[in-house]
């Protein structure tokens, strides 16, 4: 009976002893799979920092750290985390308006950083003396926006403390205007002739993964004058056809919630951003060929 039992325990060891080891390391694929995920995140908490939309920072600072986490980089986990939190404490403290008694402050002449904004990412490992910087090294993904985030963060931190930070104007998107010169001796290319094509308009580029703006609009059946109609749908229409495309094995009254929130949003760029996350968030009912 009792080599019965210490059989058992060895067994047992044994077993734990395996499981312990399965994970240990990730396999190429899932190591790629993982830094793409947390990549796509990236580029939307980007986005919804473009348009000062903060509400679901959080959350996706908290699955970037998750991600980074698995891939075994803690420092950007650390990161990443310490940023959830920070904005999460900024809309949760009160903005209280400065009385008229205490004199206006001086305009700071530059913009502190946040108190709870953590610190830049260390690569050294602790009680390490701090090698010297190499310009071979290259920055995870994840870190490249780091300064773009900090900055954003600190804006929305003095605009919780009462501070006017300029907001600066991004640059114009099109084309300066070309001066024209009228020469002094007309010439025949100058000329103009009736057969001269005109250069063909300028088109903006369309929004990367506009799916919603880019499903709204379909040709319709010939007429008999030979036209060809364009047929615009509903959003809601378009929505549903997403869904049912990008994630087939969604539950129906998840994807009529997932709708709702998402008409929500204000139309264009948000809304879409909204769409994009979802997707990513909820590819657990896709099938690997229709993902993305």
């Amino acid at each position: 009976m009792f080599h019965m039992i210490l059989m058992l325990c060895i067994w047992v060891s044994v077993v734990f002893m395996m499981l312990a080891g399965i994970g240990a390391e990730l396999s190429k694929k899932d190591e790629k799979n993982l830094k793409e995920e947390r990549a796509a995140l990236v580029a939307q908490a980007e986005t919804f920092l473009e348009s000062d939309d903060y509400e679901l920072l959080p959350d996706l600072f908290t699955q970037i750290a998750e991600l980074s986490r698995k891939l075994g980089e803690e420092d950007i986990a650390d990161d990443f985390s310490a940023r959830a939190k920070n904005i999460s404490s900024l809309f949760a403290a009160p903005a209280t308006p400065p009385s008229q008694d205490t004199p206006a402050r001086s305009p700071p002449q530059a913009p502190s950083p946040a108190p709870a904004t953590p610190s830049p990412i260390s690569t050294t490992a602790p009680g390490t003396p701090p090698p010297t910087k190499s310009p071979t090294i290259r920055l995870p993904p994840a870190q490249e926006v780091m300064g773009r985030i900090s900055e954003r963060l600190q804006q929305l931190q003095s605009a919780v403390d009462g501070i006017d930070v300029p907001s600066v104007t991004p640059p114009s998107t099109t084309a300066p205007e070309q001066p024209t010169t009228i020469p002094t001796t007309p010439t025949i290319e100058s000329a103009p002739a009736p057969f001269q094509k005109s250069p063909p308009p300028t088109v903006p580029p369309k929004a990367p993964d506009a799916l919603i703006a880019q499903r709204r609009t379909e040709q319709g059946t010939t007429l008999t004058s030979g036209i060809v109609p364009t047929v615009v749908k509903d959003e809601r229409e378009v929505l549903v056809d997403i869904l049912t495309e990008k994630l087939p094995l969604i539950p129906h009254w998840e994807k009529e919630e997932a709708i709702e929130k998402i008409l929500a949003r204000p139309s264009g760029p948000q809304r879409e951003a909204w769409l994009k996350v979802f997707l990513i968030k909820n590819k657990k009912y896709a099938k690997p060929s229709n993902y993305l």
